[in-house]
């Protein structure tokens, strides 16, 4: 189920040349949840059974021009392969490299003065892996990445040769005397780096990925480095900045810095393996390593580098659990500081390690100023950590005297760090107990009791200028808003993913025609781009996929080509936000059209109202293959595939009046199909339409269509929310044959009873009319077929919930006596109550216009009525219900608008999903509303809460100051709550709480004077 989270207000303080630093009020690397782990989806915990292409391009010689590897080949890298003379290295997402193990240490070596842009995305990572197969791979099976930049380096007059390669002028890193700290060696971006790091010789290893003085112009943000022969990460010198990285079960240290690196690094994950570490007589295994250099000189810049958000995961625990295998004797600590380092770690967890922190040698001890008092005083830091499960009588170390020891004890206190004896309760499930050897499917977010969900600070002068401040994210149940969107910070659904200007997307020419039908399971990949040429049916049982990414493009020449899956059949069409699926038309830039072909078609075994439960979809010459409906025994649990961020652009074909494809059509599609994310722009008909069936969709957008944003017919019943739906003045259907609506919605043609009734649920829609539009410069003609907000009609039973309509020519038209009686404001009948409206908001609807019948003034009376007593809201003018729906300067504007509620909108509450048709609708989010009161409210002293329980759940209440920063959460027995007393020492001032009980949230204001 799709949660919703509410962000409170975020303040940024920018700071030029450095990545900020976010604040968080948990410490780790993991918001509690809800919050979703951000390792979720690229990361690989199981790599060795990964099942990777075989290579099909070799790579044996160095890249010296601007070079492009696609995700449509499998790369070999054989050997050591600089990218060298300036030159550019991009690679597509989900690029798989395999390097050939047999020869010395492969690796890719980027160059100074050289880039490589490696960005991959959250479901399409690039993966650097080993040649080996399923069952053989190790650590060590090929080098690894190696990055080298211009930035500073702080011996060796500044420049260096990186370890582990034979010297040569392509294996010198660092600026000299005049670095650059700003310099930019690319971007690494959702990428994996497996089984790399090779041991040429003792201390002369090249690591999992390695940073040569690489500059914070560079971007490293999700990287995964897994099973590293030597390091996971290290950086000698340089100031880039990283987040979000994972080591994994590797050998040596997970972060090791050096040599005067000052980046800022935040929110990563280590994992250790006590089967695995390195040979204590060369070196033993921490989670932190850090040097200023080798020499312990204080030549500069000093190794400096602020590390804040970490969860590391030692091997201690794990070693006692079942299947654990012999224990690796070269583990030793959380972390390791020495040799002058200045490095700054804060806000983390370092859990299950044999040793705790080591301040090792009298210059560090100097610069934690717990010893002697130096210049560099103070300099390294380490604040507000958690030692949990560390060896008791080895928490805290120094290599010097017991006074030292003692003033080691009492420095980590005052810098209000934390350390319990178990690491029991500090994260919700970092092992699995019965195995030792299972790493998947584990959970490092802290539960919402551990000591790790609170505590981080960020007020050490170490972050003056460089952090952003943002609250925690705090979810909200079944949303408190109304519309299709959270109000801000919290992102548009539609962020990405969605085009608001296709008319002017540059698509590539198709170089695969598509003419004959789909008969047997087919693969269309993202390296193609297909031509759709006639009216294409995927039938006899096949299954159509379609890779993320993917380009269809239909010739308009012909009559109304399109993608018809027949029932029986599926299509598994599955796009990213950053990587969507697009249909669209084949016609040049500022020619496309709505119409320019047919549209997409899906075809079920689900129930259908009339005709015996079977009819031929409209629009195509009727054969058994555009048959939908289960007949007499209708399957509504059919599965017809996935459509998710798919795109389906100029789409729509009309062949007569009222026999028209439309832009998406299901034909009692099943619940068993899963629709998400798509976008349907410039319809030639309905951009929406379910004849029939139970499919459930989310975050559809109907964009500029020409007759009805959604429409409904012969029995749908499923569940639709989060949608968005944006009209043009200048599109609508011919009055004649059809007004356009946002909402249209009959039972079927006749107005019969047949059943199953047309009920689906409809809620959290945002629909924009074109009355405001209209009247703004360069709005051009007015179409003459815009009608209303909802036209439900013909014996609907249609519900209605939590939505916003704003702007159109009228508002909702409860049309005939039959639809009357099912909303029960009419006559009663059998169906009466079984039409819903509820909770929602007409604005800037034509004032007369706002609520029609078909029938008699008595009834119009009696719908206002009716209208009002289910908490639903008119308002005159749309001004202030969303945060940006128009350019007011443009009509023809679309692009850059913010259709999410202003924090003081009427649409940011005022939802309620407590109807009974929610009870119990799993696709929907049906979370019961809350009942809670502050008082008094304002107050000069204290806050008492009155609360209303739901159920026996504990009670948690969060208090937010208007910054976003978690002023103090407390926890209540559900039947303590009541007078409860709060704030008594709270500075003046406006303040959000949060009551969470179970899956119900409410947010309430207060002001403190």
């Amino acid at each position: 189920m799709k949660k919703n989270y509410f962000l409170l207000i975020m303040l940024l303080a920018s700071f030029a040349g450095y990545s900020q630093i976010e604040a968080t009020t948990y410490r780790g690397a993991f918001a509690p949840a809800p919050q979703p782990m951000w390792t979720n989806g690229w990361t690989n915990f199981d790599p060795q059974n990964a099942v990777y292409p075989t290579p099909n391009v070799n790579i044996t010689t160095d890249i010296t021009t601007d070079t492009r590897w696609s995700a449509c080949n499998t790369y070999y890298l054989r050997g050591q392969i600089y990218v060298k003379n300036g030159a550019t290295l991009t690679i597509d997402a989900g690029t798989i490299i395999r390097a050939e193990s047999a020869l010395v240490g492969p690796a890719l070596i980027v160059t100074k003065g050289s880039k490589v842009f490696a960005i991959g995305t959250e479901n399409n990572p690039i993966v650097f892996t080993s040649d080996k197969a399923i069952g053989s791979r190790s650590k060590g099976d090929w080098g690894g990445v190696i990055i080298l930049g211009r930035g500073s380096y702080n011996i060796n007059a500044g420049v260096n040769n990186i370890e582990g390669i034979a010297s040569s002028a392509d294996t010198q890193y660092g600026g000299g005397t005049t670095p650059d700290n700003n310099d930019n060696s690319g971007t690494l971006k959702y990428v994996r780096i497996e089984f790399g790091g090779y041991a040429y010789a003792a201390n002369q290893e090249i690591n999992g990925l390695t940073f040569g003085a690489v500059g914070r112009g560079t971007t490293v943000d999700n990287v995964q480095v897994s099973f590293a022969n030597d390091d996971s990460f290290e950086w000698f010198g340089g100031s880039v900045n990283c987040k979000h990285l994972v080591a994994y079960r590797g050998l040596d240290d997970d972060f090791d810095t050096d040599n005067g690196f000052s980046g800022n690094v935040q929110f990563c994950l280590g994992v250790r393996d006590p089967n695995i570490s390195d040979n204590p007589t060369v070196s033993t295994s921490e989670g932190f390593e850090s040097d200023n250099n080798s020499t312990s000189s204080a030549a500069t810049p000093f190794t400096s580098a602020i590390f804040s958000n970490f969860t590391l995961i030692g091997p201690s625990l794990r070693k006692g659990l079942p299947n654990a295998g012999a224990f690796a004797t070269g583990y030793k600590r959380a972390a390791r500081l020495r040799r002058n380092s200045q490095l700054k770690v804060f806000n983390s967890v370092f859990m299950d390690f044999e040793e705790g922190l080591f301040i090792d040698g009298v210059t560090t001890e100097a610069n934690a100023n717990f010893g002697a008092s130096t210049a560099g005083a103070g300099t390294l830091k380490w604040r507000n950590n958690i030692l949990a499960g560390t060896i008791s009588s080895t928490n805290l170390v120094t290599s010097t005297t017991a006074a030292n020891a003692s003033a080691l004890a009492s420095w980590y206190s005052l810098n209000n760090n934390t350390t319990v004896s178990s690491s029991a309760n500090i994260l919700s499930l970092p092992y699995n107990t019965a195995d030792a050897q299972s790493y998947t499917s584990l959970d490092y977010r802290p539960g919402s009791s551990s000591i790790a969900a609170s505590g981080a600070d960020f007020s050490d002068g170490a972050f003056n200028g460089i952090v952003q401040v943002s609250s925690p994210v705090t979810e909200i149940e079944a949303t408190t808003y109304r519309g299709a969107f959270a109000p801000a910070p919290q992102p548009m659904w539609t962020n990405g993913w969605t085009n608001f200007d296709p008319q002017n997307a540059v698509y590539p020419t198709p170089n695969v025609n598509i003419t004959t039908d789909i008969t047997t399971d087919t693969r269309w990949s993202a390296c193609n781009t297909y031509y759709l040429r006639g009216q294409i049916y995927v039938k006899n049982g096949a299954t159509l996929t379609i890779d993320a990414g993917t380009i269809i493009r239909a010739e308009s020449a012909l009559v109304g080509p399109a993608l018809i899956v027949t029932k029986g059949s599926k299509v598994f069409a599955i796009g990213t936000e950053n990587n969507p699926i697009v249909f669209t038309s084949d016609k040049a830039i500022g020619s496309r059209s709505k119409g320019d072909w047919g549209g997409v078609i899906i075809l079920g075994r689900g129930s259908y109202n009339i005709n015996a439960g079977v009819n031929n979809i409209e629009g195509i010459a009727s054969s058994a293959d555009t048959q939908y409906g289960g007949g007499t025994t209708p399957d509504n649990n059919d599965n017809s595939g996935t459509l998710k961020y798919v795109r389906i652009e100029f789409g729509g074909y009309a062949y007569a009046a009222n026999q028209e494809i439309n832009g998406l059509t299901f034909g009692a599609v099943g619940r068993g199909t899963t629709v998400d994310n798509v976008q349907v722009s410039f319809a030639n008909d309905d951009s929406f339409e379910w004849f029939g069936g139970s499919v459930n969709c989310k975050h559809l957008v109907a964009y500029r269509g020409l007759d009805d944003d959604f429409d409904t017919d012969n029995g749908f019943s499923g569940n639709v929310q989060f949608c968005l739906g944006v009209r043009d003045p200048n599109i609508s259907d011919n009055p004649t044959v059809s007004t356009s609506e946002g909402f249209e919605s009959d039972n079927n043609s006749t107005s019969s009873a047949a059943t199953p009734f047309t009920s689906a649920i409809f809620s959290n829609f945002t629909l924009i009319g074109p009355s405001l539009r209209k009247g703004l410069p360069n709005a051009g003609a007015f179409a003459t077929g815009y009608k209303r907000a909802a036209r439900l009609r013909r014996n609907s039973q249609l519900k209605v919930f939590n939505s916003v309509f704003m702007d159109f020519e009228e508002g909702l038209f409860i049309d005939g006596v039959t639809t009357e009686a099912n909303a029960n404001f009419g006559a009663s009948t059998a169906g009466a109550g079984t039409l819903k409206w509820r909770n929602n908001i007409l604005a800037g609807t034509i004032s007369s216009t706002n609520l029609v019948t078909s029938t008699t003034a008595a009834n119009a009376s009696a719908l206002a009525s009716w209208y009002s007593l289910n908490n639903n809201t008119t308002v005159s003018s749309s001004a202030n219900i969303l945060s940006l729906p128009y350019n007011t300067a443009d009509a023809q504007s679309y692009t850059s608008l913010d259709y999410r509620p202003g924090s003081s909108s009427i649409a940011a509450s005022g939802a309620d999903f407590s109807d009974g048709a929610l009870l119990n609708v799993e696709n929907l989010e049906n979370k019961t509303s809350l009942e809670a009161i502050i008082y008094p409210n304002p107050s000069a002293t204290n806050f008492k809460l009155m609360y209303n329980p739901i159920s026996t759940d504990d009670v948690i209440v969060t208090v937010f100051d208007i910054t976003g920063r978690v002023i103090e959460t407390l926890k209540y027995n559900y039947a303590e709550l009541n007078d409860s007393e709060f704030g008594h020492d709270y500075n003046a001032g406006l303040y959000l709480v949060t009551f969470k009980q179970g899956q119900a949230i409410k947010t309430l204001k207060i002001v403190k004077n």
